[in-house]
């Protein structure tokens, strides 16, 4: 491993995600310490209390958690021309099934077959944009992939080849963002405690979410727009992962669970997934809410973002193993 790496990513998810001071300390929200509540596993309105392995992976089937999963196994971030570990943070699976991975260290983007057998380079920092810092990514439904890009609070829109077909600032600080029907991008802008709706198809005027209850700090890390329209948001100060209308409106959160520091989104038809970095594990959800268990807390230790391809497979960045943990959910 190479210590600038290791530097780079502890600065990031210590300084921006956790210490800034629109962070707070958590205190003023209902979920504030690790592990299951007492709470009904509901979504809850604003102002309710209510296996074997693969080529390229090392490991095997294991029990890491409460909720069936297979542990497929680990891909190590390596550049395959240089040979460097690379601390990866966005990962998002293409329309065939290939992951995209976005190293945040060193301005790439690198793709995976379907297979997951081997990492290929697929884009990297455009000439025209110096000193790119890559954090999530998002593939559309056109097959587009989105990125954001911190250093200049934008996202970059990629075709199939690699290449920048659009640039749109969104705001200062993005991280995650989730894409919804008809061009709609929802982008976590953390420092402002806010989501950002764009338009990239119009380019109409944006519309910003707050996300704070009765006075508390916001910082919110990732969107997911999940199939029936609700807009998911994991907020790291509140300790809580938020429900919005594709509008913005505040639905609810997600209860049953204490979360440390929520992070990454994904979903299927049958389940919502969050990461908790703090925690080390992926917290497993169903799609009305209810909490249905937890995997991954001996084999992960910085959980990030995260996707899920429809037969169950799902790819984890490790930010600080400096791998993608892959799983298979057993229901």
């Amino acid at each position: 491993m190479r210590a600038s790496a290791n530097l780079t990513m502890a600065l990031f998810l210590t300084l921006v995600f956790v210490s800034h001071p629109l962070a707070g300390d958590g205190s003023a929200g209902g979920d504030v310490a690790g592990g299951r509540s007492a709470d009904s596993g509901t979504f809850v309105g604003p102002g309710d209390s209510a296996a074997s392995g693969k080529p390229g992976m090392t490991g095997g089937v294991s029990e890491p958690g409460v909720f069936p999963v297979e542990h497929l196994g680990s891909i190590p971030c390596k550049d395959p021309i240089t040979g460097f570990d690379f601390s990866p943070l966005g990962v998002s699976f293409g329309l065939l099934d290939e992951l995209f991975v976005a190293d945040s260290d060193n301005s790439q983007i690198f793709i995976l077959p379907r297979s997951l057998d081997r990492l290929e380079v697929f884009s990297e920092c455009p000439g025209e944009i110096a000193n790119c810092r890559f954090i999530d990514l998002e593939v559309g439904d056109s097959g587009d992939l989105f990125v954001s890009e911190q250093s200049r609070g934008a996202v970059l829109t990629l075709d199939r080849w690699g290449e920048v077909a659009s640039y749109s600032v969104i705001g200062e600080w993005v991280a995650g963002i989730g894409s919804g029907p008809a061009g709609k991008l929802y982008a976590a802008l953390g420092f402002a405690g806010i989501v950002r709706i764009a338009d990239l198809n119009t380019q109409a005027e944006s519309i910003d979410c707050l996300l704070s209850e009765d006075g508390e700090n916001s910082y919110p890390v990732d969107c997911l727009v999940t199939a029936g329209d609700r807009v998911l948001v994991t907020d790291a100060s509140m300790k809580k992962v938020l429900v919005l209308s594709p509008v913005g409106d505040l639905l609810g959160r997600l209860h049953g669970f204490k979360f440390e520091s929520p992070f990454g989104l994904a979903a299927s038809e049958n389940h919502i997934l969050v990461s908790d970095m703090g925690l080390g594990l992926i917290a497993v959800f169903t799609t009305d809410g209810k909490f249905a268990g937890a995997f991954g807390e001996d084999l992960l230790e910085a959980p990030a973002f995260m996707d899920m391809r429809t037969d169950g497979t799902v790819c984890v960045a490790d930010a600080e193993r400096m791998t993608i943990e892959v799983f298979k959910l057993g229901r």
